[in-house]
């Protein structure tokens, strides 16, 4: 019998700018780490728990705050930070009401303010002068003393919230410590009196957020074509900034204002990580930052900038990256391996995945989001899909995203990395475009990618290229197939392709699934599967998968097993859940996936055997399906407790029949109680010595 319990996933690699050997502290996980930036104005409040279960990070959870509790159901161990509109504060009733940082958190920093004997005004930022942006005229303040009456001179944000009386979601003033310190308070509010209220679920139960995200955090934001403020025609000098002179909009002031920035996000870093000393689950919390497509050096240094975990919701897409040339495959490359080495994970996003010109589908576009990916990440970084109704990022819902087919590729296990990326092939495509194509070698396969070398380049058929392979592959398809056998491929301008070598063994057909069969009732919380091969002479690389869906998401993985026998089995080391329908299926490595096969496990607790015959069964009797923690106590017919255990770690329990002090038991009638989280389980049990 073979066994085996490694999680089973897509590796991810470190990268360094140019081909050279991995750096200590870059070896990569076993893993694809995947995100999901979820905003409940996309209407993703309606998540459902297989794609939940599907991600390791939730790296700005916005409206739908009060579904915590269901996304810990379903995937305790992911990292869920709530939303909070970084550079701006909702001041206006009415929008996002409710949320946690809309009003609210205004109305309590204004009170926060009034009880320290500060105005409010020190909150935000405002025009010197009469300023006029947009149509809009703001009226200023023409002192750089804020008094209540300057509310009317607060620098808008967002112009789209503004409404003529300086209202909406209005500048945060980081320059001033008063309100860093408030801003401070209010977010770890978040872990402390505000959870206990606002972030509770129906039936009572606690579950508590991981940190906290930033948005609009990109180091140029006050610049323009950063923000949404509008243009400003006139006006437009902020009175926080030295001597009343920067102007909102230009260079200058943008430099400034993200020095203010850097105050508060590393001093708020600070104190989430600090968390296990003061956070009602005494845990360290973390901070995550939304840098669009902005970049800055700043950011790979979490003590400068403040964030563990950075957001590129822009950026990320080699089909259509509208910021290829500046923020292109070398650079992110060299990017990524900066962030990792100080601890920094960035987050890439696939937001621009739609086709253009009807030349890629949307599994094509995620498919070369997942290869060029692979080419340059280290082993801290998440690749993101950004989840949303009718929203050209979405990932989830959307009709036209191939139903979720490319899924079978994003599954598929490479192995490690053997090298950092390398420029394989460069040249002129037919409509007379440069390019260079990448390439990554893996244990179980090869990585190509031709990215864009600029925003406008053309990427239709036309720019399609020969690229001779180092030897004979076969293609990954994106439902996770493979195609023939080929020596060379078509590579398109923003395309990529992930090559499984030919001398992995032939290709052989699914191997037989034999147990549990179809509609089987498993008395086991651990199972044994088990298939039939047809080559039993060769060693085989085999992998198994169970899921509580038939489309695998998020799967219990076996990792690989070798076999020569015609039967391969496996047990897993994860416990299943008792009254679960399950599927499971298993493949070679150099086959497809058997079709799946559904079974379920019982949900009662077995004892066996019953009536217990020492004579008969010298092995004892066995508890089977007993939960994690779990106690059970064996008692007389009048009560008395003769046996127990406790916080057993499942799933079976093999007793010897004695007491606690070592006697065995006479023939009689006897009761046991299993008890776990509140609930017990009795029965009677039987023996007979003969």
């Amino acid at each position: 019998m073979t066994t085996g319990a490694v999680s089973l996933r897509v590796i991810i690699i470190g990268v360094l700018f140019h081909l050279q050997p991995l750096a200590k502290g870059e070896i990569p996980t076993d893993s694809r780490k995947d995100a999901l930036v979820s905003a409940g104005i996309d209407g993703t409040c309606r998540i459902d728990s297989i794609n939940i279960k599907r991600y390791d990070i939730f790296p700005g959870y916005s409206e739908c705050g009060r579904l915590l509790d269901s996304v810990k159901k379903y995937n305790p161990n992911s990292i869920v930070m709530l939303y909070n509109s970084g550079t701006d504060n909702y001041t206006t009733p009415g929008i996002t009401e409710g949320n946690y940082y809309g009003a609210v958190e205004h109305n309590w920093l204004t009170a926060r303010c009034v009880e320290m004997g500060y105005s409010p005004e020190i909150l935000y930022l405002h025009f010197y002068g009469d300023t006029k942006v947009s149509g809009w005229t703001i009226p200023g303040t023409y002192s750089v003393d804020m008094a209540d009456s300057d509310s009317v001179s607060r620098a808008p944000d967002y112009l789209s919230y503004y409404q003529g009386k300086g209202i909406g979601r209005i500048l945060v003033n980081y320059a001033h410590p008063i309100t860093r310190q408030l801003q401070i308070e209010y977010a770890c509010m978040l872990f402390d009196s505000l959870e206990n209220s606002m972030w509770k679920d129906l039936n009572g139960r606690q579950s508590h957020f991981d940190g906290i995200y930033l948005d609009n955090w990109m180091h140029n934001w006050g610049r323009h074509g950063y923000g949404a403020m509008g243009l400003i025609s006139s006006g437009g000098r902020v009175a926080e900034t030295p001597g009343a002179n920067l102007v909102y909009g230009t260079a200058d002031f943008a430099e400034w204002y993200w020095e203010q920035m850097k105050l508060f996000a590393a001093a708020l870093r600070d104190t989430l990580a600090g968390g296990g000393s003061w956070t009602q689950d005494k845990t360290k919390k973390y901070l995550s930052l939304n840098v669009g497509q902005s970049w800055h050096d700043d950011y790979a240094n979490p003590d400068i900038a403040g964030g563990d975990f950075l957001v590129m919701e822009y950026l990320y897409n080699p089909v259509h990256n509208p910021n290829a040339s500046i923020y292109g495959f070398e650079g992110m490359a060299s990017r990524d391996s900066a962030c990792a080495l100080n601890g920094v994970s960035i987050v890439y996003c696939s937001r621009q995945e739609i086709g253009e010109n009807g030349e890629f589908t949307w599994g094509d576009a995620v498919y070369n989001n997942m290869v060029s990916f692979y080419g340059i990440t280290s082993g801290e970084s998440y690749l993101f899909q950004r989840a949303g109704l009718g929203a050209p990022y979405t990932a989830q819902y959307n009709e036209h995203f191939d139903s979720l087919a490319w899924r079978g590729c994003m599954d598929y296990d490479l192995g490690n990395a053997l090298e950092h990326y390398e420029v394989y092939q460069t040249g002129t495509d037919p409509r007379g475009q440069y390019y260079k194509v990448f390439s990554r070698n893996f244990e179980k396969g090869l990585v190509m990618m031709r990215p864009l070398n600029d925003w406008d380049e053309v990427f239709d058929a036309a720019t399609k290229i020969s690229v001779n392979l180092p030897g004979a592959y076969r293609k990954l398809n994106i439902d996770g197939s493979l195609g023939p056998a080929e020596t060379s491929i078509q590579l398109q301008n923003g395309a990529g392709a992930v090559l499984i070598p030919i001398d992995m063994g032939d290709w052989i057909p699914p191997p037989i699934p034999l147990y549990p069969a179809e509609g089987d009732v498993v008395p086991n919380i651990r199972p044994e599967f088990g298939i039939q091969i047809s080559q039993s002479g060769e060693e085989l690389d085999f992998y198994f998968q169970v899921a509580d869906n038939s489309e695998f998401l998020a799967p219990v993985s076996s990792g690989p097993i070798s076999g020569r026998a015609d039967l391969v089995e496996w047990i897993p080391a994860e416990t299943l859940k008792s009254g679960k329908h399950y599927f499971w299926r298993a493949r070679a490595a150099n086959s497809a996936w058997c079709d799946p096969v559904g079974f379920s496990i019982s949900a009662e607790i077995h004892v066996s055997p019953n009536p217990y015959r020492p004579l008969q069964h010298e092995a004892g009797v066995v508890f089977r399906n007993i939960p994690d923690g779990a106690d059970i106590k064996i008692l007389t017919i009048n009560g008395d407790v003769i046996r127990e255990f406790t916080d057993l770690p499942g799933p079976e329990l093999r007793w010897d029949v004695t007491s606690d002090r070592g006697r065995k038991l006479a023939s009689g009638v006897y009761l046991y109680y299993v008890i776990t989280d509140g609930t017990t389980v009795s029965g009677k049990l039987a023996i007979i010595k003969e």
